[in-house]
């Protein structure tokens, strides 16, 4: 594991990226619109560059330590690869260890030495031909779901709410949880979507590997719904508890 810590480590990519991007320079936060290569609005979808991750948490010193030394990384919308091209010409992880994907790939990625593949991630996914370490939706989630509306249920709110209280702070031992996933399930198709999507991620991840959305989830409705599906299905899964609503990292 590199030695320092998350501080140091978003520091150190800091310096990194100011060397490979010019256009980045010590932004933090989202950096500049770009025309996706099928919507074509640059309202609608951002290039995140790749410091955006290390500031959020996602990206952690056992993880760049663990892509240097040989684990892998399956990006699910790359965009232009900044993250990656951070990961692997800045900190010195193989391209060989990182593998890119997006609906349409962009040149950057095209262009950028790693394994890539072309698909929609909200539909069925191709065999891939390895498993990865670690799985990440660098705000490409969010950006695939645009178009979905329903974000929440408001029927039987009270219990709705103590229960999605209970199972963020990790607790599934209501007995109204049934009944949650019951009305959250009917009235909020987009949790489907969503959980279609990441299954179909879980599927290449080894064991004890971790999946990382970083945007996308939406509300902590549709994010607690998820956890007491997955808790269900998938004997041992933990969550990371320390993320915002949007945000989820899940370990096998």
């Amino acid at each position: 594991m590199l030695r320092m810590s998350q501080k140091l480590l978003l520091r150190r990519a800091i310096e990194l990226s100011d060397k490979l991007f010019d256009d980045e320079g010590d932004e933090l936060c989202p950096g500049s619109a770009h025309t996706h290569p099928l919507c074509g609005n640059t309202d609608n979808y951002m290039q995140f560059p790749g410091v955006w991750y290390f500031q959020c948490g996602h990206i952690t010193p056992k993880i760049v330590s663990g892509l240097i030394k040989g684990s892998k990384m399956l990006s699910v919308g790359s965009g232009e690869a900044r993250l990656e091209r951070l990961l692997t010409e800045g900190f010195g992880a193989s391209k060989q260890n990182i593998v890119l994907s997006d609906m349409s790939l962009y040149a950057q990625a095209r262009e950028s030495g790693m394994k890539c593949y072309e698909f929609d991630m909200t539909k069925p996914w191709p065999k891939l031909e390895e498993m990865f370490d670690y799985i990440i939706f660098p705000e490409s989630l969010g950006v695939a779901l645009l178009k979905a509306e329903e974000q929440l249920s408001f029927r039987y709110f009270d219990i709705l709410s103590r229960v999605e209280k209970q199972v963020l702070a990790s607790d599934y031992s209501s007995q109204d949880i049934g009944f949650f996933m019951d009305v959250v399930g009917m009235d909020v198709s987009r949790v489907h979507t969503v959980c279609s999507i990441l299954e179909q991620g879980m599927k290449y991840l080894n064991s004890g590997g971790t999946l990382i959305v970083k945007h996308g989830i939406n509300a902590g409705q549709q994010k607690a719904y998820i956890m007491a599906k997955f808790h269900r299905d998938y004997p041992g899964i933990t969550f990371r508890p320390d993320l915002p609503e949007d945000d989820l990292v899940l370990k096998l």
